[in-house]
């Protein structure tokens, strides 16, 4: 079986997905991963074939300073934000309308080789329904997120995650996104052009086959995180997370056994890809927190913090396998993104969340729901005061033995391989339904 699975976003968003592949080639199979350009050297590193497209859109949320300060106060009362708000908004669609045409000829050229079978994510710049249309092969859909899937439990794509709204709205919620395409007139000429599809009705609706039916869809978490919904129709699971496995040649650095060896456990810190804050003053808000509760640091090495000002009893690291670290730490202080939080609790550690935008907040509140993380601290609002307080609270026993006990739970599900189970299955279907061997 050749599965074309694609996937888009920062590395959070894009990293599940690289598990999956990984899980796919494992199983016996073959995957190839269409993802942002930037993340070749990854698939490479776990032999995954890939497909690389175009990833303007990428750099823009990770180097574009007026979209980072979007970012980093969206939601907020801050002065001028509407209007810089609206620019950012605004250039970020006027870029994304520009590069649409080079992402759906990516997109297309990935799926040249053919497949059995397509995994997109349900993302609006992906279009893994139309290409799963023209290689005549099943579509099955995924989520990191349990708001795609339309249920009174959980609200719409256009709420944030954890927004508490009616029951009945909830279900209302999903309907002005049904149907909604970025870009829908160049997409429609890319299917009849490049792909020389015919225009049909409900040619956009990512839920529905082109016969009409129901598509297969993964949610991509845990069900003891996010219980699945009892209305969620068709053939939805819940999987658990997609954690990728440390690689087999990984050792860790000479420096960091050292470190971990000379004293109690220490915290991690690191707040992931995107930048919203500056970080001089992290990396200062960083070091006098360290020295005010009086533990050590292993700090990841990224934009947001400026080392130079981090302080004593900090070890400085480069990118490392996070489901070989956390273990070893006695609480993580993380950027939000829905793939840290689930790396940590699948560590077992007690988590103290820093997330960038409202969304990463919502999962950050469901961690602290749980009993597993302190109350969430966006970016903006980061202090001495406020992360020595959340340092103090993660690393009291009580919830680090709740982390622990879910953590245990969490590992057990092994995610990607019952994704990949529910793959072959659907697979099987399809190839019976029509008759092929």
């Amino acid at each position: 079986m050749k599965v074309l699975i694609y996937a888009y976003g920062t590395r959070g968003d894009v990293q599940p997905y690289l598990a999956l592949a990984d899980a796919v080639n494992k199983r016996g199979h073959h995957a190839v991963l269409s993802a942002p350009s930037r993340f070749s050297g990854l698939a490479d590193r776990y032999e995954v074939e890939f497909a690389g497209r175009d990833d303007e859109i990428i750099r823009m949320y990770l180097e574009d300073p007026e979209v980072q300060y979007t970012i980093a106060y969206q939601g907020s009362g801050e002065a001028g934000y509407r209007k810089r708000g609206r620019q950012a908004s605004t250039r970020l669609r006027e870029t994304l309308r520009a590069r649409l045409p080079a992402m759906l000829e990516d997109t297309a050229l990935a799926a040249v080789g053919g497949a059995d079978l397509v995994v997109a994510g349900f993302y609006q710049w992906e279009l893994g329904q139309h290409i799963a249309e023209w290689l005549r092969v099943p579509l099955v859909m995924s989520s990191l997120w349990p708001n795609c899937v339309p249920s009174r439990y959980y609200p719409g794509e256009l709420l944030p995650f954890g927004t508490k709204v009616a029951e009945p709205l909830n279900r209302l919620s999903y309907l002005p996104m049904r149907h909604f395409q970025i870009g829908r007139g160049i997409v429609d000429q890319w299917r009849e052009g490049t792909l020389g599809l015919a225009p049909r009705r409900g040619r956009h609706d990512r839920l529905r086959t082109p016969s009409g039916g129901r598509v297969p869809f993964i949610h991509a978490f845990s069900p003891l995180v996010v219980p699945p919904a009892s209305d969620w129709r068709g053939r939805v699971t819940t999987s658990g997370f997609w954690h990728l496995p440390a690689e087999d040649s990984w050792a860790p650095p000479t420096e960091l056994t050292r470190f971990l060896m000379d004293g109690d456990k220490p915290v991690f810190i690191g707040f992931g890809s995107l930048v919203s804050r500056d970080a001089g003053e992290a990396g200062r808000i960083i070091g006098a927190a360290v020295a005010e509760t009086n533990v050590r640091a292993v700090v990841r090495r990224d934009a947001n913090i400026d080392a130079a000002k981090l302080g004593d009893n900090v070890l400085l690291v480069d990118e490392l396998p996070y489901e070989w670290l956390f273990p070893r730490m006695s609480a993580v202080v993380h950027g939000g993104g829905v793939g840290m939080v689930n790396d940590a609790l699948a560590a077992g550690v007690a988590q103290v969340p820093v997330p960038h935008t409202s969304e990463q907040e919502a999962w950050c509140v469901r961690a602290r729901e749980l009993g597993v993380a302190t109350a969430p601290i966006r970016q903006r609002d980061l202090s001495p005061d406020a992360l020595s307080a959340a340092l103090r609270e993660a690393t009291d026993g009580a919830m680090a033995a709740e982390a622990g006990r879910l953590g245990r739970r969490i590992r057990a599900e092994d995610g990607a391989a019952t994704a990949v189970r529910f793959l072959e299955s659907v697979h099987r279907e399809h190839a019976a339904g029509t008759g092929a061997r």
